[in-house]
């Protein structure tokens, strides 16, 4: 196919020699109608819309470094530069350092919480994506580290997909475009859940159905806990975790989130609780043998103070 000459018209580059095909880029630039700029001419021509071709953007590079130091974000990669001939696609307005097209046209939106949240914003623009700060219907997927946030209720209602960070982090790594189904956030990632008043074979069920959706279960509650399930607001338990800010929550709350595939908001599953049911929960003495072997040890060891030092 003969070289498409009005490609790169009007564009002018800045390769690097470092560039293994740094005599072959040059070449395949002016054939496209591209303007090739040695260093002494760019030293004379201050335009932002000289692009500067790299090879990597790794952090060890030290003419990237320096380059993007200098408030220089025209960085095109050569993968960039060979697809666009490979494909006969112009090149866009480079406004932000460009690796690779993987997630052009791409919206993404990120929880405040997302682990790594600087870095995977800056692989998204690396790759051609745009970043929103709040959950609409134009954003196409929510990245998260776990359920149940803010953002993670408004993007269920939108049907928007939740995914993991690791789905950017493989795509950088791997190079090339993977499903999203196999990072989707799990109803329970991120929750520590604790059971009050459940038979043993809910206990067990919860137990199984927690680990399956990709939560924590732990027998005892601490304050790593995120939710408490009982049937009923009462227990040493539900006193503690009153206390701490946990969520009290029904039963129902868990078995309507693994139905809907979705941690479902709690607002709708709290455990009232009646000012008579209130004074006999925080009553330090209304506490059995077998509420203190529920407690962690250190929770236990704190109650029993408490045991020790109420008036009689």
């Amino acid at each position: 196919a003969k070289p498409c000459m009005a490609l790169f018209t009007g564009r002018k580059f800045n390769v690097s020699t470092t560039l293994k095909a740094f005599n072959d880029m040059c070449a395949m630039i002016t054939a496209h109608g591209g303007q090739v700029l040695n260093d002494e001419e760019y030293e004379t021509i201050q335009d932002n819309n000289i692009c500067y071709i790299l090879d990597s953007f790794d952090s060890t590079n030290e003419l990237f470094n320096y380059i993007w130091s200098r408030g220089q974000c025209n960085i095109i990669s050569t993968k960039c530069v060979y697809e666009s001939v490979e494909t006969n696609k112009p090149l866009p307005e480079i406004q932000f350092p460009l690796f690779s097209r993987l997630l052009e046209g791409g919206i993404f939106s990120l929880c405040p919480t997302t682990n790594e949240k600087q870095y995977i914003e800056l692989l998204l623009k690396f790759m051609g994506a745009q970043i929103m700060e709040h959950v609409s219907e134009d954003v196409h997927f929510l990245l998260a580290s776990k359920a149940g946030s803010e953002q993670y209720q408004v993007a269920t209602s939108k049907s928007i997909p939740i995914v993991r960070p690791m789905w950017i982090k493989d795509i950088w790594r791997m190079e090339r475009v993977l499903s999203h189904v196999a990072y989707q956030v799990l109803p329970f990632s991120g929750c520590v859940i604790s059971v009050t008043g459940l038979s043993a074979s809910t206990r067990n069920e919860v137990l199984r159905l927690t680990k399956a959706y990709g939560g924590e279960y732990t027998p005892n509650l601490t304050k790593r806990c995120t939710h408490l399930l009982s049937r009923f607001p009462q227990g040493i338990k539900y006193r503690y975790a009153l206390e701490w800010g946990i969520h009290c929550v029904s039963i129902d709350w868990f078995f309507d989130s693994v139905n809907a595939h979705r941690c479902v908001d709690e607002t709708a599953y709290l455990l009232t609780l009646t000012e008579a049911s209130k004074k006999a929960l925080f009553s330090a003495t209304a506490t059995s043998s077998r509420d203190l072997s529920r407690l962690s040890p250190a929770l236990r060891k704190k109650h029993l103070m408490q045991l020790q030092n109420s008036p009689r």
